[in-house]
């Protein structure tokens, strides 16, 4: 009896001790549990800081890139106007050419005719076309039908050179108005004269307008030039074409 009264409580000693340490491992596992629970919400915190740091970032570097792109187009823009402003068109008389005009308009005489000619040629040689960055980027999609905005430059050019030198020899200035630039449009788009003079085309836009028209007769046009390049045109070549002609 007294080794079973052993047995028992060494039983019942063991009992309490498994009892004892599967308390202890519970806790354990509970703390662990605790401890990657408080491990996951630092973890979401660090990925939450994480992702708005990185949509900061993000956001800021496109705002950046949205910026330098602005940055550039306005350096663009200057880098045109300054190349425009360096290499902007004139045309220079020789002296006495003023002179030599009024006297050939007063005389009419061959004399005078060939020392105004011989004058204008030393003009001619002495004036050179200048091209500037923007134009020469400015692509003409359609050299027939040009937009309006290319008509307005292209006439404001030509009305610069020729107010250039009409200051000059004390002829009246020009200006550039819409009407001239729709009578010269209209006449363009129903010209079927490539080259020299359409008699028909231009009467008829300058009865539309409500100009001076006589059928077979050209009373606007004296000016034209003709484009000998095949591939790409652009402003600066039509400006080019322009100033050769004065």
């Amino acid at each position: 009896q007294k080794a079973d009264k052993e047995a028992v409580r060494n039983a019942e000693t063991n009992l309490t001790n498994a009892k004892a340490a599967d308390v202890a491992r519970q806790n354990a596992i509970d703390e662990a549990q605790a401890d990657v629970v408080t491990a996951e919400k630092v973890a979401a915190k660090a990925k939450a800081t994480l992702d708005n740091a990185t949509s900061t970032a993000t956001n800021t570097a496109a705002k950046v890139e949205a910026e330098q792109a602005e940055l550039e187009k306005a350096q663009a823009v200057v880098a045109g106007l300054e190349s425009e402003i360096a290499n902007a068109n004139t045309i220079t008389l020789p002296a006495g050419y003023a002179e030599a005009l009024k006297q050939y308009l007063t005389t009419k005489s061959s004399a005078d005719k060939q020392a105004l000619a011989t004058l204008a040629a030393t003009a001619v040689a002495s004036n050179t076309y200048k091209s500037n960055s923007a134009d020469q980027a400015e692509v003409i999609a359609d050299v027939n039908n040009l937009t309006e905005d290319q008509r307005e430059d292209l006439t404001l050019f030509a009305v610069d050179l020729i107010n250039q030198v009409r200051k000059v020899t004390g002829g009246p200035t020009v200006v550039a108005n819409k009407s001239a630039m729709d009578f010269a449009n209209e006449v363009a788009n129903t010209s079927t004269t490539f080259m020299g003079h359409d008699t028909t085309a231009i009467p008829t836009a300058a009865s539309n307008f409500g100009l001076k028209s006589v059928q077979g007769v050209n009373n606007y046009e004296d000016l034209g030039f003709l484009l000998q390049k095949t591939d790409t045109i652009t402003m600066d070549d039509l400006k080019k074409g322009l100033y050769t002609q004065f």
